[in-house]
């Protein structure tokens, strides 16, 4: 019920009881009174009630869209359709977020490294706009959803599920000797579609010292395998290379410095150690993975 009707019953009954049914028939000065008690005390029931004093305007809607690169990943399907969800909106504001949160320009690319989704939710909150968030729902933070203004909602825009291995990690021990057989653990993960398995094969310096079978694995499913090879080398630097194989194809990339050999949905196909052999010692110094 309408803080306002709330407030006019409560005058009402309140005239009433002082005045008596009998002294309100009579009219006159009385009913003017009773009239006088029951708009005192509607508009002191109202305020208790923070009832409005106009009827509430519309709140514009903001957009929010995420332009993190995994928007983009594979193809420019899901960035483009992203972009036509939010033209549908009509929104007053439109906002992109990944690494920050910045105004929309037609310009704008997928690119950021991360997709962020708590500060533009807190701008949204403190504007008071209800926010629609367009996003493939790989987000940082999916729990900030939770705070979103009312009126606000998620477009999630999919990509299409895609059955992928990748090598994910790969770690040897930081000196060895040279000659001796060393344990090496590779990480491979599967696609949003899972992945049928396959096999991971490990060579230095080019020579073929080791191959794992990798069993299927569901949905972004993870698998730590470890493989035991013996590594020879000439002074100077060597490459230990991981490559993962499925259906008999060989992924092979380039390379970028990074701290880890992980992609996004099983896009890394291979990982490289670069290790320097030097008076009978093999030492890691760098780390590798696919651009």
């Amino acid at each position: 019920m309408s803080p306002w009707l709330l407030a006019l019953a409560a005058g009402i009954v309140v005239a009433v009881i002082q005045y008596g049914w009998r002294d309100l028939r009579i009219g006159g000065s009385t009913l003017l009174a009773a009239a006088l008690r029951v708009l005192a005390v509607t508009l002191v029931v109202a305020l208790l009630l923070d009832a409005p004093a106009a009827r509430a305007k519309p709140v514009a809607t903001w957009v929010a869209l995420d332009a993190s690169a995994s928007m983009a990943r594979g193809d420019s399907t899901v960035w483009r359709a992203s972009r036509d969800s939010m033209r549908r909106v009509g929104a007053e504001s439109v906002f992109v977020f990944g690494d920050s949160v910045r105004k929309f320009v037609d310009a704008a690319t997928p690119t950021d490294q991360s997709s962020l989704l708590r500060p533009v939710v807190e701008r949204a909150i403190g504007a008071g706009h209800p926010l629609v968030v367009v996003t493939d729902g790989e987000l940082d933070d999916p729990d900030a959803a939770r705070a979103l203004p009312a009126g606000s909602r998620v477009v999630l825009v999919k990509h299409a599920t895609q059955r992928d291995l990748a090598v994910a990690t790969l770690e040897v021990p930081r000196a060895i000797v040279s000659g001796d057989t060393v344990e090496i653990k590779v990480g491979v993960a599967a696609g949003s579609g899972g992945a049928r398995g396959g096999s991971v094969t490990l060579s230095f310096e080019g020579k073929p010292v080791a191959t794992a079978a990798v069993d299927s694995l569901p949905a972004f499913g993870e698998r730590s395998l470890s493989v035991k090879a013996r590594l020879e080398g000439t002074i100077g630097a060597a490459l230990l290379r991981a490559v993962r194989i499925l259906d008999g194809i060989e992924g092979a990339r380039r390379f970028q410095h990074t701290d880890e050999c992980r992609g996004l949905e099983a896009r890394v196909q291979e990982c490289i150690e670069v290790v320097l052999v030097e008076a009978g010692f093999l030492e890691r110094i760098g780390h590798w993975h696919p651009a």
